[in-house]
């Protein structure tokens, strides 16, 4: 199972072992699955309870209950088809919920604003259950931390999806990061719902995205898509962003969106920098496994256009060297190296843009 789209062992940096504590299954079930129906259940309750304070009818309470779970399922099943394998895309579901539900609600002259609250707020507190269990399978993964607040994953996790290059390493748990937010989101959501109609509903878009946006340089899932240096997930950001403000015009909502579109300006507008091409997520793991597979004398060219050549040293040291005619700097060659494997020594070579990555032997 992949969520959000995510379906490569080195030498552990210092890190808080949260992995010990964490295993993929709950009593022989996945814990991703069993906290999924746990969200579910939680979120149906709060959202019924809702509906029911804010007076909506038998109807539009029927339409929060069945809407957003019906559309959840419409929107996995299509992206499953097209991808070829279960993937769910947290932005793909929410947009399709609140698609479904608020046009029904449209239709049918309910209340839009008090329905769409108690739908953001319900998909808010599901979240949170959903991201523990990211956070428990290993799935949506953060990269690589020097920090003490990273969690490490092991061979369970590797056999479930997992990066082998990763295992062992401490990596930012970017699903407690976001699952703690949307936690503190839907609850300013469930008290502006008995504010002005549709407060909540624009509170919990507008602050996902501003939260979610910045979140995505620290994701380390490989299979991330791109488009001018955005991952999906930033330009669905921005896209729902846009829409709370234009279909709830406030002062704060406007605010919002443009702090979320200028950030993707600044994104596009570096994109093509040495940098961001080499330390995006799909690349890290792509020169991972050319490091990995790559036979002794042979060289490669990554998608960023780093050349990779592979030779033996004779104190038994693998030398990997990296080029790149657009350019490498000594900078960014050691952060990529790091994120790769933490004792390499990477050492400037005697022409411009070329390194040498000398990996010990392990």
């Amino acid at each position: 199972m992949q969520f959000d789209g995510v379906r490569g062992g080195s030498a552990a940096a210092p890190g808080v072992e949260l992995a010990r504590c964490v295993a993929p299954t709950i009593r022989g079930s996945s814990a991703y699955t069993v906290l999924g129906f746990t969200g579910y259940g939680v979120a149906s309750i709060i959202a019924g309870v809702l509906g029911a304070l804010l007076g909506l009818s038998l109807a539009d309470r029927m339409l929060v209950a069945f809407g957003p779970p019906l559309a959840f399922l419409a929107a996995v099943w299509f992206a499953s088809r097209r991808a070829g394998y279960e993937r769910i895309v947290f932005y793909e579901a929410t947009i399709a919920a609140f698609t479904l539900t608020g046009g029904i609600a449209v239709c049918t002259g309910a209340r839009i604003g008090s329905v769409l609250d108690v739908v953001a707020v319900g998909i808010g507190y599901f979240l949170v259950f959903g991201r523990l269990g990211c956070f428990r399978v290993a799935c949506c993964h953060g990269r690589p931390t020097r920090t003490r607040l990273g969690v490490r994953y092991g061979q369970a996790h590797v056999a479930v999806g997992f990066p082998e290059l990763w295992r062992g390493r401490a990596v930012v748990p970017v699903q407690l990061v976001e699952a703690a937010a949307s936690l503190a989101l839907a609850t300013v959501a469930l008290a502006l719902a008995f504010s002005e109609e549709g407060d909540g509903a624009a509170t919990y878009v507008i602050g996902y995205s501003l939260m979610r946006f910045p979140l995505e340089f620290v994701r380390g899932d490989r299979d991330r898509r791109y488009w001018r240096g955005l991952s999906e997930a930033q330009r669905m950001a921005v896209l729902t962003a846009a829409a709370a403000a234009a279909l709830h015009p406030r002062a704060w909502t406007l605010a919002g969106a443009a702090l979320v579109a200028l950030a993707a300006a600044a994104v596009v507008a570096t994109h093509r920098c040495a940098a961001t091409q080499l330390l995006r997520a799909s690349h890290i793991h792509e020169v991972g496994d050319c490091h990995a597979t790559m036979a002794r004398g042979h060289s490669e060219v990554t998608s960023a256009g780093l050349s990779i050549s592979r030779h033996m040293l004779p104190d038994g040291r693998t030398d990997f060297v990296w080029s790149r005619e657009a350019g490498l700097s000594e900078r960014d060659a050691r952060r990529l190296a790091a994120l790769i494997d933490p004792e390499a020594d990477v050492v400037p070579g005697r022409v411009p843009n070329l390194v040498h990555v000398v990996v010990p032997r392990h």
